[in-house]
C-alpha cells in the first residue's frame, strides 16, 4: 500500500511532535513547512535521502548540503553546497551531491570568491 508523505509527516507530527529524536528539531520548521518541503523534493527524493540516513546514521549525516531551496509556486527544491575560496568538495559531499542528483534532486555548489585586492575609491 502506497502511502503519500505527506500524509506519513503529519501522522508522525501528531504522534510525536515534541518528543526528543536524535536529528529532529521541530522548532526549525513548521508542519506546513515541512509538507511544503515534502511536495518540492518529491517522493523519490525524500525515499533516497531518509532511506540512506536510516541505514547509516552516524555516517550518512555528515557532508549533507549547507542549503535546502524550496519554492511552492512550482513546487521545486534545490539544495546547495557552499564553498569559500579555498575550499573544496569532500568526498562525503560529492556522495550527497551525486546521490541526490541521481534521485531527481537539483544540486548546486555555490563557490564563493574572495573580493578582488583593489578597492574603489
Amino acid at each position: 500500500m502506497w502511502v503519500a508523505a505527506g500524509d506519513i509527516l503529519s501522522s508522525t507530527w501528531a504522534a510525536h511532535q515534541g518528543t526528543m529524536c536524535r536529528g529532529v528539531n521541530w522548532q526549525r520548521f513548521s508542519q506546513d513547512q515541512l509538507l511544503d518541503i515534502c511536495q518540492c523534493v518529491g517522493g523519490l527524493g525524500l525515499a533516497a535521502v531518509l532511506r540512506l540516513m536510516a541505514e547509516d546514521h552516524a555516517g550518512a549525516t555528515g557532508g549533507l548540503p549547507d542549503l535546502l531551496l524550496w519554492r511552492t509556486s512550482d513546487l521545486t527544491a534545490k539544495v546547495v553546497e557552499v564553498k569559500g575560496p579555498r575550499d573544496r568538495l569532500s568526498n562525503q559531499q560529492r556522495f550527497w551531491l551525486a546521490h541526490m542528483a541521481n534521485s531527481n534532486i537539483q544540486v548546486e555548489v555555490c563557490k564563493i570568491r574572495e573580493p578582488s585586492s583593489t578597492s574603489r575609491k
